[in-house]
């Protein structure tokens, strides 16, 4: 059954919850923007921008790894694999939800900030904006906490994609192919197997909830429509990026 919830009440937990969060993401970001020359050469070549993307990459790799960790636990303590009650949340559900809020914020200002200096950024300011929306609709509202956590798990893949990255940026696709081929397999089919076909399987347990969600209202219910729909739109775009990449590679040493 739905809970009734103090919106106003609700709303103010989650900016306070989040906004340590926000604090902690933008503190890591100018500390990795600073000192991050110290450490590495290829950093100094960069130009404002790409010093600022590549900050943001640490965090997001940071982040990625944390999430997906805390979000797993949330999961196992609540045990969300199997409920089927649509309205479940606990403390840890909520607390993750913070996390998530409170960092994505924190990029998504940097992503506005840099525009089109940054690659991807239109993809990127779109997944972030809904996420922010929706992460933010359902924390406060207490509804699709099971769903929420599982997304997070998504972000396994993430430490990856920047390790591709930053694997490029410092030469090591031609001095370590065989690092790089690796990393973008583990790349490839994380994405697969979590982005594609678990997320597929998350819609088909919101579906098998179809008569709870039906107790949202309209707003809260186009959320979930919006948020799983575009969301998983994203997933397939960025996927059919990522295949054509690793098909160019694969087909290198055969033209060789």
């Amino acid at each position: 059954m739905k809970p009734a919830v103090n919106f106003n009440v609700e709303i103010e937990k989650t900016v306070v919850g989040a906004f340590p969060w926000f604090v902690l993401s933008q503190l890591l970001f100018w500390t990795f923007r600073a000192y991050s020359g110290l450490v590495s050469p290829t950093y100094k070549k960069l130009n404002g921008a790409m010093k600022s993307y590549w900050a943001a990459s640490i965090v997001s790799t940071l982040h990625g790894f944390a999430i997906t960790y805390w979000a797993f636990c949330a999961i196992c303590e609540g045990n969300l694999w199997t409920s089927e009650d649509f309205f479940a949340h606990t403390p840890a559900t909520t607390a993750c939800c913070h996390v998530l809020l409170g960092y994505i914020f924190s990029d998504l200002l940097l992503a506005l900030y840099y525009g089109a200096q940054w690659p991807g950024n239109v993809a990127n300011v779109i997944h972030h904006t809904i996420t922010v929306y929706s992460f933010g609709d359902m924390c406060t509202n207490k509804f699709a906490h099971g769903m929420a956590v599982m997304v997070m798990l998504l972000e396994a893949t993430t430490p990856f994609i920047n390790f591709r990255w930053f694997l490029s940026e410092l030469g090591m696709k031609d001095s370590h192919p065989k690092l790089y081929l690796v990393n973008g397999l583990i790349m490839t089919i994380g994405w697969f197997i979590l982005r594609i076909c678990f997320c597929a399987w998350i819609g088909l347990r919101i579906l098998m909830m179809r008569d709870q969600v039906k107790e949202l209202n309209h707003l809260q219910l186009g959320t979930c429509i919006v948020t799983y729909g575009v969301g998983y739109g994203l997933q397939v775009f960025w996927f059919n990026k990522i295949m054509r990449g690793a098909m160019k590679i694969l087909r290198k040493p055969k033209q060789q």
